[in-house]
C-alpha cells in the first residue's frame, strides 16, 4: 500500500514548525542569558528633596546594561518596586525605549522618587539617616526588563551606606 503525497506532507510541515518554534526559543532563552543588569551609583538630590520639604526624597540611580548578545537588544521598558525591609517604597517606571549594541554597554539613569508621608516612621528614620550619611542598610529593586522578545525578570539586592 502505498502513502499518499498529502499523508507524508502534514507530518514533514509539523516537523518543519516545531524545528523553528524550538530555534525561536532557543534565541530568546539566549538573549535574555545575554542581557545583564546592575544597579550602581545611588544618589540622593538634596535641592530636588529640599524644594519639596522633604515629602518626597528624590534620587538617582545607574542601571548598567551590557548586552551579550550577537545582535541588538531593544529594551522597551523597565518597571521595577524599591523595596526596603519588604515595604515598597518607591515604584519606577521608564517608557523610553533603549536599543544596545551587540557586545555594548549602556548606563540608563533612573529617577527615584519617595513620598515619605507613606512610609512607615523606622523607613523614614533610616532614609534620613542614609541622607546624612549615617546608616547602613539594603534596598531591594525587583521587577521586570520588556524586551521586543518578551519580559526578562529583574531582582537585586542593593547596600547603601557604610
Amino acid at each position: 500500500m502505498q502513502m499518499s503525497k498529502e499523508k507524508t506532507f502534514v507530518p514533514a510541515i509539523i516537523m518543519t514548525l516545531i524545528f523553528i518554534g524550538l530555534n525561536v526559543y532557543a534565541n530568546v532563552f539566549n538573549t535574555f542569558k545575554d542581557l545583564q543588569y546592575k544597579f550602581t551609583g545611588l544618589k540622593f538630590s538634596l535641592a530636588q528633596s529640599m524644594e519639596s520639604g522633604l515629602q518626597d526624597l528624590f534620587f538617582t540611580i545607574n542601571l548598567v546594561l551590557t548586552n551579550n548578545h550577537a545582535t541588538t537588544i531593544f529594551i522597551q521598558a523597565i518597571n521595577f518596586d524599591v523595596k526596603y525591609n519588604g515595604v515598597k517604597i518607591a515604584r519606577v517606571e521608564q517608557n523610553s525605549g533603549i536599543n544596545i549594541a551587540p557586545k555594548q554597554t549602556t548606563v540608563s539613569i533612573l529617577n527615584i522618587e519617595v513620598q515619605t508621608d507613606s512610609l512607615p516612621q523606622t523607613i523614614k528614620s533610616a532614609l534620613a539617616q542614609i541622607v546624612q550619611g549615617n546608616a547602613k542598610f539594603q534596598l531591594v529593586f525587583d521587577g521586570t526588563i520588556s524586551t521586543e522578545l518578551g519580559t526578562i525578570p529583574l531582582k537585586q539586592n542593593l547596600n547603601i551606606g557604610g
